[in-house]
Formats: structure tokens, C-alpha cells, sequence
């Protein structure tokens, strides 16, 4: 009779072990991944000159991808007992930026944890070197754009690009120093350096002379030009503008002032002109056929 009731127990007991511990990859059970009695991440340990990334799982079964900057990798397996335990070694640039992630796969269900790191100017984990970095401005279309720069500085572009019928022009005076303001023409389209060459001739245009060629936003060379006491105090930096050439593009059609083509713009018309740029009102109002 004893021998029944221990016979009994132990199989139950033994039932209750299987239900307790059995790991089966056949389920959707959820699939834990991270660190035991830490949380749900894997972590990464560096030893100077690689990379490695761990993890456990439940149940101790399946596989497990390493995706780096969407790059795939098999992780290498370890048998932890109740849990799998994944690992993968790689090594980084410097000066670089990753995303990571990692997939655990059981049966027909997985979990994936993912995260970024970054290595610094000495290829260091997390490193905070970073002497390797040149700030600047690197908006390709900007007037201030500094193609050695690689750290982008918003604080360097200068908010400027240059159209079709304009290019970029800078200013760079020594602190404390007067200069122009960039870009400022007058009237008659004479800037600043057209005023410091008439006074080295003896002619001063500033005063009233300058105040009656303002530009139509009525500022003069007064305010504009150091030579007639405009002007600001540069503090050292960059001053970027911009500046018309072939004539600027008046009617903003793409084509220079200088280059445009008067004619007959409208196709079809007798007197359509192929070259003309501007209509001229040449345009005979006789469409082919008729000519």
C-alpha cells in the first residue's frame, strides 16, 4: 500500500515538474528576452577593441538574429540551463552612429529588443571623443556650406542660397571693426565699394547726395556704407549676402536680366518666336495655318 501512495506522489510530482518546466516551441507563448532578475534588455560589453551584445531567452530553445545598421547576423548560442544565452562579438568605426536590434525566434512566434549606440572619435563603446568632429554648416544649398565640416552647426549656415541669376558673397572683418552691409545697393544698383572708390577720387556721394539714391527700401548709403558712417561693428564673424549677377532676375522666370530675349512667346502664333524669353506683344494673334 505504501509502495502505491509513493508511487503516486512521485508520478504526480513528476507530472507537475513537466508542467511546470517543459519548454516547447510548438506554443505562441511569449518569449522572454534580456538579463535574468535585471529587466528586458540584452546588454554590451567592450573590451577595447570589440563589441559584444548578450541576452537570455525562455524557453532555452529556438534562434536568435543580431541585426546591425540592417545588417544580419546568426548570435552564437550557449546552453544556460533554463535559459538560452545569446552573444555576438563585432567590431565598430569610429565616429559612428548604430541601430541595433535583436530577434529571438521560437516556434511560430518571437520577440525583438532594439536600441542604438554610437562609437566616438577613438572607436570607444559610448565614448565621449569626440576631437574628430569638425562643426559647420553642411546645407549643400547654403551660402555658407563648409564641405570639411561633419557635424552639421545650424548656427553656421547663414540661411541663404543662391538663385540662378545670384551668387553668394561674405564679409569677414576683424572685431570691433566697421562694415557694410552686405549686399545693400542703391538705386542705381551701386553698392558701398562704388562710394569708397568715388571718395578716394575726392568726390563724396554720401550725405544728401546718398540720401536721395536710397533703395526702394529707403535706405541709404548713409546707413549702409562705413565710408559715409553706416554700417555696423562686426563681432569677428562671417556676414553672408546675396548678389545679382547678369543683371539679377527681375520676373523671376530663371533667366538673367542680361540674357533675356524679347519676341513672341506664344506657341502656335504666327509670329512665334522659339529663342524669346519675354513676350513683347510681337505676338501677330494669327495662329498657324493661317500665317
Amino acid at each position: 500500500m505504501n509502495f502505491f501512495r509513493n508511487l503516486t506522489v512521485l508520478t504526480f510530482a513528476t507530472l507537475m515538474m513537466n508542467v511546470s518546466y517543459a519548454q516547447d516551441c510548438s506554443t505562441s507563448d511569449t518569449i522572454w528576452v534580456g538579463q535574468q532578475n535585471v529587466g528586458n534588455d540584452p546588454y554590451f560589453t567592450f573590451d577595447g577593441s570589440t563589441v559584444y551584445i548578450n541576452a537570455q531567452s525562455w524557453p532555452n530553445l529556438g534562434s536568435g538574429v543580431f541585426t546591425l545598421n540592417g545588417v544580419d547576423y546568426t548570435l552564437n548560442y550557449e546552453n544556460w540551463g533554463s535559459n538560452a544565452h545569446w552573444y555576438y562579438g563585432f567590431n565598430t568605426t569610429s565616429n559612428t552612429d548604430y541601430s541595433w536590434s535583436i530577434t529571438v525566434s521560437c516556434g511560430d512566434t518571437s520577440t525583438t529588443r532594439s536600441g542604438t549606440f554610437s562609437s566616438d572619435c577613438s572607436n570607444a563603446f559610448n565614448g565621449s571623443d569626440d576631437s574628430c568632429n569638425v562643426p559647420g554648416c553642411m546645407t549643400a544649398s547654403d551660402c555658407a556650406y563648409d564641405s570639411s565640416a561633419t557635424v552639421q552647426d545650424d548656427s553656421a549656415c547663414s540661411g541663404l542660397s543662391a538663385g540662378s541669376c545670384e551668387q553668394c558673397s561674405s564679409t569677414t572683418a576683424e572685431a570691433g571693426t566697421c562694415v557694410n552691409t552686405a549686399g545693400w545697393v542703391d538705386d542705381g544698383n551701386d553698392g558701398c565699394s562704388s562710394y569708397e572708390y568715388y571718395y578716394n577720387l575726392g568726390v563724396n556721394f554720401c550725405g544728401s547726395s546718398a540720401s536721395s539714391h536710397a533703395n526702394s527700401d529707403g535706405v541709404s548709403a548713409n546707413e549702409a556704407c562705413c565710408i559715409c558712417g553706416g554700417g555696423a561693428t562686426s563681432d569677428g564673424s562671417t556676414t553672408w549676402a546675396l548678389v545679382n549677377v547678369d543683371g539679377g532676375d527681375t520676373d523671376g522666370d530663371g533667366v538673367c536680366n542680361d540674357n533675356e530675349l524679347s519676341g513672341c512667346t506664344t506657341v502656335g502664333d504666327c509670329a512665334y518666336d522659339s529663342t524669346a524669353t519675354d513676350d513683347d506683344g510681337s505676338c501677330s494673334g494669327v495662329v498657324s495655318g493661317a500665317c
